[in-house]
């Protein structure tokens, strides 16, 4: 996959009940892939892609033993940030199971770095 310059950074910490929310972003060549909502995910995930050199095609899905469970495309703006929203759905339309999973940018050459997700339920609950 060639050369990957990545780290994972604690961007900023906000309280949301009285507790923490840590939310991280995965740098791949400078290319930052934001979780907005929190690494701890119940409903919906919100990602901003940065703007970078390169333009990125995708944001896709692993679970813990590398499985791609689904493939989120993007605009491939590469002059401002873009802001995705994605309900834990899998490839077909079904609700993921609770649990860790993974995401990385993908620009059709390489992956970015992963960033964690924790899915806590699946579906909404009324």
């Amino acid at each position: 996959m060639g050369s990957i310059k990545s780290t994972i950074a604690l961007i900023r910490n906000r309280t949301s009940g009285g507790r923490e929310i840590r939310t991280e972003v995965a740098h791949q060549d400078g290319a930052p892939l934001i979780l907005r909502s929190g690494n701890i995910v119940r409903s919906v995930a919100e990602f901003e892609v940065a703007p970078d050199s390169q333009v990125w095609r995708e944001i896709r899905i692993y679970d813990v033993i590398g499985r791609r469970r689904t493939t989120i495309p993007l605009a491939g703006n590469r002059y401002g940030s873009e802001l995705v929203r994605w309900s834990p759905l899998d490839s077909r339309g079904a609700q993921l199971a609770k649990g860790i999973y993974f995401a990385r940018l993908w620009n059709g050459r390489t992956e970015s770095q992963a960033t964690r997700l924790i899915l806590l339920e699946s579906g909404s609950k009324r």
